[in-house]
């Protein structure tokens, strides 16, 4: 069976010439339906390698790569492997195509408006037609390698209504800045980034979390390695806990890790639980860093609440 990343590959990322139809793949190890039908279709395989150029372009581009991954993921099992035919792959192709194209616009436009916008003067990180936005908080973020950060935190209000958060990090001295990361949404709330100096390596934390009644995080965070920063994924643990979980227990929301410490405590819920009343006890996880990603070393279940409930 081949890899995840060797799955998210197809209608993705280009591997170089391929067999005669020139697929993102090599047709010699195809295996599943899509793959043959591609493979099967000069047309579709043209399609395919073009989808995988722009993914990778897209990637270059976009604040937040992690997300855009997992997006393509879902893309992947939602759309391109329910076609039924090679007319609506091709369609399911085409229309992502032009869709990471639209991205790749807009984040471009991001990022080159950065150095003509003043400092206390918001960025267009969200489409607003009534709103108007203010700089609500800015600041430097000192004990950064490479440099000090600057941040701005941004609200959009239509009269009395908040319509919209933001923020966004920037590297470099005040002539230049370039953007680190951006983000913005009208049903997530952002506090100030932090540099979180660990033994792991150094930290950017963007900490939020999505409004409503649920405890949902929105936290973002970046590792600095190589003369950069490179988001970190930090969901891909998440689902190893669920794995190793008690059957019919699950963690449910709101879980805040400490990336000092490498640990995170969650309350745990049993089927039938409702949303506002975990009666399955908590767990105690330990984490680490591999590379770009977090994952899961140690996991204690208890059948005792955490100590603040």
């Amino acid at each position: 069976m081949r890899s995840a990343l060797a799955a998210l590959m197809l209608c993705c990322l280009p591997c170089g010439p391929g067999p005669a139809n020139a697929a993102s793949f090599d047709c010699a190890s195809a295996a599943s339906r899509i793959e043959h039908m591609i493979c099967a279709d000069a047309a579709l395989s043209m399609a395919d390698s073009a989808l995988g150029t722009v993914f990778t372009g897209a990637l270059a581009a976009s604040p937040h790569p992690q997300a855009l991954r997992a997006d393509q993921r879902q893309w992947i099992a939602s759309k391109r492997d329910k076609a039924a035919t090679p007319n609506e792959l091709m369609s399911a192709c085409q229309t992502r195509t032009a869709d990471l194209r639209r991205q790749v616009a807009d984040w471009q436009a991001i990022r080159q408006s950065v150095g003509a916008t003043p400092p206390g003067t918001c960025l267009k990180l969200m489409d607003g037609e009534n709103a108007v936005c203010a700089v609500t908080e800015a600041g430097v973020l000192t004990g950064a390698p490479g440099g000090a950060l600057r941040y701005r935190m941004q609200t959009w209000r239509d009269g009395d209504n908040t319509t919209g958060t933001g923020i966004i990090v920037l590297a470099g001295d005040g002539t230049d800045p370039q953007p680190v990361t951006w983000s913005a949404d009208v049903d997530t709330n952002y506090d100030a980034p932090k540099i979180l100096p660990t033994p792991h390596g150094t930290f950017l934390d963007l900490p939020g979390y999505v409004s409503g009644t649920g405890n949902v995080s929105a936290e973002t965070l970046f590792v600095f390695r190589d003369g950069g920063w490179h988001e970190v994924d930090i969901t891909a643990w998440l689902d190893q806990l669920g794995a190793r979980l008690p059957k019919a227990i699950g963690a449910w929301k709101g879980i805040y890790p400490d990336w000092r410490a490498m640990t995170a405590h969650t309350p745990l819920w049993r089927d039938g639980d409702g949303n506002c009343c975990p009666h399955a006890g908590s767990a105690t996880v330990t984490l680490r860093l591999d590379r770009d990603r977090i994952v899961l070393v140690s996991l204690r279940v208890s059948s005792q609440p955490l100590p603040d409930e």
